[in-house]
């Protein structure tokens, strides 16, 4: 009997804080364990990248995302793997730029959300980014 062998790839898998005190330590775990149960269907884990910032902070610094984008740029992965989408995209600027970035780097993303999920041809949300992206730098020019 012939079996398909179906293509491993290296997963990048990024969590990020969505809660505060004990609560956060709990929602980091849950987030990584389905993350890396998911993963094990997909391929192997090249990296686990973390922010702890509060969501509230749009601008805080964020390590776990920019060492993510440094290894994407250095080809540690081939895709990442995130529970849901706004937890990488936290407004629409950043939105586009870390869809132009993974689309530059023929790397995929995939959200556990069912959002996005480059692997299977689900890209309309980062065509959105696009587009609103598009549509502000017209009315910057107007």
């Amino acid at each position: 009997m012939l079996m398909k062998h179906l293509p491993s790839y290296g997963m990048a898998l990024y969590v990020q804080e969505d809660r505060r005190g004990e609560e956060q330590v709990d929602s980091l775990l849950a987030q990584l364990q389905m993350l890396r149960t998911e993963a094990k269907c997909r391929g192997i884990i090249n990296g686990v990248y973390v922010d702890t910032c509060p969501v509230t902070s749009s601008y805080c610094d964020r390590p776990g995302l920019s060492k993510l984008i440094a290894d994407m740029r250095r080809e540690q992965f081939d895709a990442i793997l995130v529970t849901g989408i706004w937890r990488l995209f936290r407004n629409a600027e950043v939105g586009y730029e870390l869809s132009e970035l993974i689309t530059a780097a023929g790397k995929h993303l995939i959200s556990l959300d069912g959002l996005v999920d480059t692997m299977s041809g689900n890209s309309a949300l980062l065509d959105h980014y696009n587009w609103i992206h598009f549509q502000r730098l017209m009315d910057k020019s107007k």
